[in-house]
C-alpha cells in the first residue's frame, strides 16, 4: 500500500505564478506517483488573484494530471486544514515555503495536534540573500516561530548542503535536516545548438522581484554597445520594483520587451529559442528556470548566489561575481564575442551540466528516504 503524503502549499498547478516552489511540488508529485499517494491543498486562484484557463472545481477532491489528489479552496485556514487531513488520514504532512503563513502556522499546528509526522520544506526561504528581502518581517516571523516553539519535532528538508547549513543556521545543528535535491524536467537530447546570426537574444525568465534583480540586467544593456535582443518573461511579483524598473525598458539600441508569465510546459521551447539567459538574483534555492535554460543548451549570465557554482568551470555560461552593471556589461559582451564554434562549446557544456544533475540525483531514494524518517 502506497504512503500517504498531504502537500501544503498556498499553490499548485493549474496556478505556477508563485514560482519554483510549485514547479517543485508538481515535480514531487510525477516522479514519485508509483511510490505514494499525494494530496495537495490549494488556493483556487493564483499569486496575483487570476484564475487559470484549465477548469477546476472548488471545494473539492479531484485528480491532477499525476494522479494527486487536488483541493482547491478560496481561503486556506486551520480549520480547512483539520478536516482534510481528518478525511485523508496522511503518512506524512509535507508544508512547503516556511513564510507562507497561511499554511505553514496552520500545517504544522494541526498536525502535531493529530499526531501526524511533519517535514518541513524552507524551498530556499531561509538562504541569506532570501533573508534580506523584508528582512524585519522575516526576522519578526522567525522570533515567535522559535518562541511558540514550532520547530519541535520538524523534520527539515534541505535540497542542498548550502540549504541543510541555512537550516541550522536559523535553527540550531540539533535540527533533523535531510537532504533530497529538487526534481526537475528531464533535459533535451544532444544537439547542436546555433548562436543567432543578427544581434544576441537574451532572455530573463523568473519572477519579476527585488530579489532578482532584474534592473541590474537592464543597467548593463544601457553600457552595451552591440545592439541585442532582450525578452523578459515572468509574473510582477512586485509592482512597485517593477515601476522602477519599466524606464530602462526605453532603449534607442536594443529591442527590450517584457512578454507575461509563460505556461511551464512551455518554459523549456521559449528558452531552446534564444542565445542566452540572464538572472543576477541574490539567491536561488535551485532555480527551475536556470537548470530549464542548461537542459535545452542555453547558457546563462548568472550570480554566484545559486547552487550551480562558477559555470565557466562548467563551459555552460558565465557567472558574475558582483551586481555592479559593468560587470554584467562585460558578460554580456563576452557572449557576443563569441564564434560560433566557442558558442557551440557553451550550449553543449550547458546541456551536459543539467544532464549531469539530472542522472545524478538519484530523485526516488532520497525522498523515500525522506519521507520514511522517524522524528
Amino acid at each position: 500500500m502506497k504512503k500517504k503524503i498531504f502537500l501544503l502549499y498556498p499553490f499548485y498547478w493549474p496556478f505556477y505564478k508563485a514560482g519554483g516552489p510549485v514547479q517543485s511540488l508538481v515535480n514531487l508529485s510525477e516522479t514519485l506517483a508509483d511510490m505514494f499517494q499525494f494530496s495537495v491543498l490549494s488556493k483556487d486562484h493564483d499569486i496575483d488573484g487570476s484564475t487559470s484557463r484549465v477548469a477546476i472545481e472548488k471545494e473539492k477532491w479531484q485528480k491532477g494530471n499525476h494522479s494527486e489528489m487536488i483541493f482547491y479552496l478560496h481561503r486556506i485556514s486551520f480549520f480547512s486544514v483539520k478536516r482534510l487531513l481528518e478525511q485523508t488520514k496522511p503518512d506524512v504532512v509535507m508544508v512547503n515555503g516556511i513564510f507562507n503563513i497561511s499554511t505553514t502556522i496552520p500545517g504544522i499546528v494541526m498536525s502535531r495536534w493529530m499526531k501526524y509526522k511533519v517535514v518541513m520544506s524552507p524551498r530556499g526561504m531561509l538562504q541569506q540573500g532570501a533573508l534580506a528581502v523584508h528582512p524585519s518581517k522575516k526576522k519578526v516571523f522567525l522570533l515567535f516561530f522559535k518562541l511558540l516553539n514550532f520547530q519541535k519535532g520538524l523534520i527539515w528538508h534541505a535540497t542542498d548542503e548550502q540549504e541543510k547549513i541555512d537550516i541550522e543556521r536559523a535553527f540550531g545543528f540539533n535540527s533533523i535536516v535531510k537532504i533530497a535535491p529538487n526534481i526537475p524536467k528531464r533535459p533535451w537530447k544532444k544537439f547542436d545548438k546555433q548562436k543567432s546570426k543578427g544581434p544576441l537574444r537574451i532572455v530573463y525568465l523568473s519572477l519579476i522581484t527585488q530579489k532578482k534583480k532584474i534592473d541590474v540586467a537592464l543597467r548593463a544593456l544601457s553600457l552595451v554597445d552591440s545592439p541585442v535582443v532582450f525578452h523578459i518573461y515572468g509574473p510582477i511579483k512586485d509592482q512597485s520594483y517593477w515601476n522602477e524598473c519599466t524606464p530602462l525598458l526605453i532603449s534607442d539600441k536594443h529591442d527590450i520587451k517584457y512578454n507575461g508569465p509563460v505556461d511551464p510546459e512551455e518554459v523549456q521551447q521559449k528558452l531552446s529559442t534564444y542565445d542566452v539567459m540572464i538572472l543576477p538574483t541574490q539567491g536561488e534555492n535551485f532555480g527551475h528556470s536556470i537548470y530549464e535554460s542548461l537542459s535545452v543548451g542555453t547558457p546563462v549570465l548568472l550570480s554566484p548566489y545559486t547552487p550551480w557554482g562558477k559555470l565557466q568551470d562548467h563551459y555552460a555560461g558565465v557567472t558574475v561575481n558582483s551586481f555592479e552593471p559593468q560587470d554584467w556589461a562585460n558578460g554580456i559582451q563576452q557572449v557576443i564575442n563569441l564564434e560560433e564554434t566557442q558558442y557551440q562549446i557553451l550550449s553543449s557544456g550547458a546541456l551536459t551540466l543539467a544532464t549531469s544533475y539530472f542522472e545524478k540525483g538519484d530523485f526516488v531514494n532520497k525522498y523515500l528516504e525522506l519521507f520514511s524518517v522517524e522524528p
